[in-house]
């Protein structure tokens, strides 16, 4: 329940934020089609600006009405062309964020209401992101976060130990700092919802209380190494990519909301660095210089499998949500 002084409160760069979802839907998707048909029957050929226009304008009206299906279709198709921009990855970004069950303001809510303290940042998290292994509100998650990624600021060159999926047509960067206001912005969000549907899928919460009830399976190296759903790395990834996030935005963040993304990140930050670093140099014996480079690419969920150092900055990251959520 958010109330008007709340939604005032937001800055515009999350003025385009609105998406929201209410059921979860199995989307087949066609890509590679000059002329496509949306559910409501209305044809558009990409190869025309025009029509690519107007297949934005019907994605933010999908959106606006809680459509996901009809605005992932759609976002999907012009993401995967030759026309894809940072207009066109934001909105496949919202519809991924609306599949994966999104509610902007309720999620705002969520944080100004608290607790806030290192135990009920991860129990809002949890009860703000409900999530099972039948639904897709995960998988979405982590495949808007791979987009936002790609809003790169115009006229920024990636440098190479930042970048990833250079070959393709929406290549990423690791590095926030590299990636628009509105990109972070959101991404703090998309990345809390991977958060909150992870540690339901994998930590059990006891009902009503939405503490921990069992242990996350990715303690050891050797099991974030063995993890073929790829959600240890994921889950990892988010939670960094969430305070890069806070860390881009906060400060054009006024009132309630500003403060309390404030305090997620000075209550995780500093202790979750001091983790990683015992875990990755004290215990693992990398190098400082290792772990560093190691903890900047983990950005990109797919690096696990790159590096030893990367799964010892991973099993870090997921024994310090451990240890937090209780």
């Amino acid at each position: 329940m958010w109330s008007r002084g709340l939604k005032a409160s937001a800055p515009n760069i999350f003025s385009f934020l609105f998406v929201r979802a209410t059921s979860t839907y199995a989307v087949s998707l066609s890509l590679g089609l000059a002329l496509m048909t949306t559910a409501c029957g209305k044809k558009f050929d990409i190869e025309d600006e025009t029509s690519r226009e107007a297949m934005k304008f019907e994605i933010q009206t999908a959106l606006s009405r809680g459509d996901c299906a009809s605005a992932l279709v759609l976002s999907s198709q012009l993401y995967a062309s030759a026309y894809t921009d940072n207009s066109i990855r934001m909105l496949h970004a919202s519809a991924l964020g609306c599949q994966a069950g999104i509610d902007f303001y309720e999620v705002l809510d969520e944080l100004v209401q608290g607790p806030l303290d290192i135990n009920g940042i991860w129990r809002t998290f949890v009860r703000t992101f409900p999530s099972t292994s039948s639904d897709s509100r995960l998988a979405s998650a982590l495949g808007a976060i791979d987009v936002l990624h790609s809003v790169i600021n115009p006229g920024v060159v990636v440098s190479t130990a930042d970048s990833f999926g250079a070959s393709t047509k929406n290549p990423g960067s690791a590095k926030y700092q590299d990636r628009t206001d509105e990109a972070n912005a959101y991404l703090i969000y998309i990345s809390m919802a991977v958060i909150g549907a992870s540690l339901n899928r994998y930590g059990a919460p006891v009902s009503g209380t939405y503490a921990q009830g069992s242990a996350l399976p990715w303690l050891t190296n050797a099991n974030v190494s063995a993890d073929t759903t790829g959600n240890a790395c994921g889950l990892a990834s988010a939670v960094l990519n969430m305070l890069d996030g806070i860390t881009a935005v906060s400060g054009s963040i006024p009132g309630n909301v500003g403060t309390s993304l404030s305090n997620v990140l000075s209550i995780i930050n500093t202790p979750l660095t001091t983790a990683i670093n015992l875990k990755c140099v004290v215990v693992d014996g990398f190098s400082a210089s290792v772990c560093n480079a190691a903890q900047d690419r983990i950005r990109y969920r797919s690096s696990c499998s790159e590096s030893a150092a990367i799964v010892s900055v991973a099993t870090a990251i997921l024994a310090f949500v451990e240890s937090q959520w209780l």
